[in-house]
């Protein structure tokens, strides 16, 4: 989680409050969606809400 706290502070120039909050919303959203059987579309959250691409699903998800 980390790794998308830093991108979103450096790449959009929010601070770490504000990264976190996007960072939440996007969580719930994946939660939802997974909840409601379309793990498909947490990738697509992912996009829309914070720019990033499928490869940041990992570190979202704490994997990594």
């Amino acid at each position: 989680m980390n790794k998308i706290i830093e991108i979103l502070m450096e790449r959009d120039n929010l601070s770490k409050e504000e990264a976190l909050s996007e960072i939440k919303t996007t969580w719930e959203e994946i939660q939802d969606a997974i909840i409601e059987g379309d793990s498909d579309q947490c990738e697509d959250i992912l996009m829309s809400n914070l720019g990033l691409e499928p490869d940041y699903l990992p570190y979202f998800l704490g994997i990594f």
